[in-house]
């Protein structure tokens, strides 16, 4: 995300990074600082929520000038806005997130170009997820692997030490 706002010259003010919770129903803000509360947008919020908009239209938003739009960022942005740029991000036809991308000094219109840049990274950014999801979950099914072999190696010791051990405790109950 630096190097792509580099790349446009510093002419954007903020970008913010939102990851979908689906079992919450919520789009939770990705690294806010530790004393903000804490900001999520539920996906079905009204039509006045951008974040929620651009979630289920799954396509991007580009709003030039805010001061004559309905749609406004999502509350907590540091700098006021000016224009914004709402980008999906996609992974296997699903929205994973979306990244908010604010122009704070005047109106503006996004070019072609950076929304075709915006969207390439949002989908990198989702495929990335998507594998980091993925090896949590095969290190997960790893750690339940070697679980479940250690309850199998235990009870196998356990099945083989019963006769020895019953044979000791009948020898003693016989003394």
């Amino acid at each position: 995300v630096s190097a792509w706002l580099r790349k446009m010259g510093g002419r954007i003010t903020g970008v913010r990074v939102y990851f979908a919770d689906r079992a919450e129903g919520v789009m939770n803000l990705v690294g806010a600082a530790p004393d903000q509360p804490r900001v999520s947008i539920p996906l079905d919020s009204g039509p006045d929520s951008s974040i929620a908009l651009c979630f289920r239209n799954r396509t991007l938003l580009a709003v030039p000038d805010l001061r004559r739009s309905p749609l406004r960022p999502a509350p907590g942005a540091g700098v006021p806005a000016r224009a914004m740029m709402l980008v999906p991000m996609l992974r296997q036809g699903e929205v994973a997130g979306i990244i908010e991308v604010t122009h704070g000094l005047r109106p503006r219109e996004f070019s072609p170009d950076e929304r075709a840049v915006a969207q390439h990274l949002a989908n990198q950014a989702a495929a990335a997820l998507g594998l980091m999801e993925r090896q949590s979950l095969r290190e997960r099914m790893f750690r339940g692997e070697r679980l479940a072999a250690s309850g199998q190696l235990i009870s196998a010791v356990a099945r083989e030490l019963r006769p020895p051990l019953e044979a000791v405790s009948d020898l003693a109950g016989r003394l």
